[in-house]
């Protein structure tokens, strides 16, 4: 439960939802510092270290972003703070009209028989769509085989899958390489 009161800006609804899909966002992944071990120490950190992650949209670059935060940094007088980047992912999109889209839609809902929801974007990273985007001009698409579900606390320590979402989206699957080797 994220006993929130509410969201940023008094969001919901769609306005929420438009926000979440195509702003970007900024993510603390991780603080560590001092001494965490058993028992009492009375020493002082000498060093601290966070990671941070940014989930970048269309038309926004990896590298800029890092100058913008090296910039933030500077201009806040922390200078001192080394700032290491790590592996980074281009944001991807193919758009809706797109025949592949078209290709996978009717893919899911002929093996669901249910409407496809399409979102126009989503929040995860797949780095090698954008790198196949980049390279070879594919197009890329977070299709339905991954089972998750709202409560499935995506990417948390306790992260989890419902036994009975694995078939449909191995179902989903084999149809998809099915159709895209005819």
């Amino acid at each position: 439960m994220l006993e929130l009161d509410h969201f940023v800006e008094e969001l919901t609804g769609s306005a929420l939802s438009e926000r979440a899909s195509f702003q970007p966002t900024s993510n603390l992944a991780g603080i560590a510092s001092g001494y965490t071990g058993p028992g009492i120490k009375t020493v002082l950190p000498a060093i601290a270290s966070a990671l941070l992650d940014f989930r970048l949209v269309p038309d926004q670059e990896p590298d800029e972003i890092l100058q913008l935060l090296r910039e933030h940094l500077n201009r806040a007088g922390f200078q001192d703070i080394n700032v290491t980047p790590l592996p980074a992912a281009r944001p991807a999109k193919t758009a809706i009209d797109h025949p592949f889209v078209r290709r996978v839609v009717n893919v899911a809902e002929a093996v669901s028989g249910e409407r496809a929801s399409i979102l126009p974007i989503a929040p995860p990273t797949l780095p090698i769509v954008a790198s196949l985007q980049q390279h070879l001009g594919v197009p890329g698409i977070a299709a339905p085989d991954n089972p998750i579900y709202a409560g499935s606390r995506a990417h948390a320590p306790n992260e989890h899958i419902r036994l009975t979402d694995i078939q449909p989206a191995l179902r989903f699957t084999y149809a998809l390489i099915c159709d895209l080797g005819t």
